[in-house]
Order: structure tokens, then sequence, then C-alpha cells
């Protein structure tokens, strides 16, 4: 087991959004220790939505095996929607450090737009992480 978070996406732009996840490296997915980060892919917002409502989809680093030295990471893709067309807005990369009970981190946006919140953990909670997309254009 490695590091989780609950993950939300809040679109303030005024068009909708795409988001798409890529380069994960050391995370579980797809249901394995109850990790689901391919949520994100391909997950359209409409204006003024936060996805997943609720706490947040909950995601989690693979800090074991291979992965027991290794930063877990992956990139989220933010594209704005305007009539029918896509076009991306801005990027951000997250990182979780190696061990057990370690850190989430974020490597500074890329593009404009894209505000990544991420909450440590208190009271024995899971870390916290709200990407929101601002009202600006590509």
């Amino acid at each position: 087991m490695g590091t989780g978070a609950y993950m939300s996406v809040n679109n303030q732009n005024q068009n909708g959004i795409r988001t798409f996840v890529h380069d994960e490296v050391c995370m579980y997915d797809n249901g394995t220790e109850g990790s689901n980060l391919h949520y994100f892919n391909s997950l359209y917002i409409e204006s003024g939505q936060t996805l997943p409502e609720g706490e947040g989809q909950y995601i989690e680093a693979d800090a074991s095996g291979t992965c027991l030295v290794q930063t877990s990471t992956f990139t989220l893709d933010v594209n704005v929607v305007v009539e029918g067309q896509e076009s991306l807005l801005g990027s951000v990369t997250f990182q979780a450090v190696p061990i057990e009970l370690g850190e989430w981190t974020n490597l500074p946006p890329t593009g404009s737009g894209v505000e990544p919140n991420i909450t440590p953990p208190h009271n024995g909670d899971q870390w916290t992480i709200e990407v929101t997309v601002a009202n600006v254009q590509p």
C-alpha cells in the first residue's frame, strides 16, 4: 500500500472541460487497493460542476515491490471544449514519495487555468487533491 488521496476536479471555466490521465508510474488503478485513477480519463465536466461529487475519487500510489523506491506519478491534462472542439488548457503532474505515509506534491502546472490544491491529512483522514479549472481560454 502507498499514499492515498481523494481527488476531484472543479470546473469554474465558462465552457465544459474534459480531463485525461497519462504517464502513470507506480499508481494503483482499476479498483486495485480501492484506487480508480482512470475515473478521470476522458471525463467530461460541465461548467460550474465538480466531479466526482462528495469527498472525491480515491487514488493511491503503489509503494510495493519495485515501486517501493520509486516516486509514484501521473499527469492530468485538462482540455476546454468549445462548440465540440477540444484544445489543451493546461496540465499538472502529481507525485507521491515512495514510502508508506508519504506525501503528495505537484509540479508547477503548464498552460493556464489549472490550479491544483493538495491538502494533507489530519486526524487520520486521507490527503485531498482538488484541481480547479479557472475561467480562461487556451
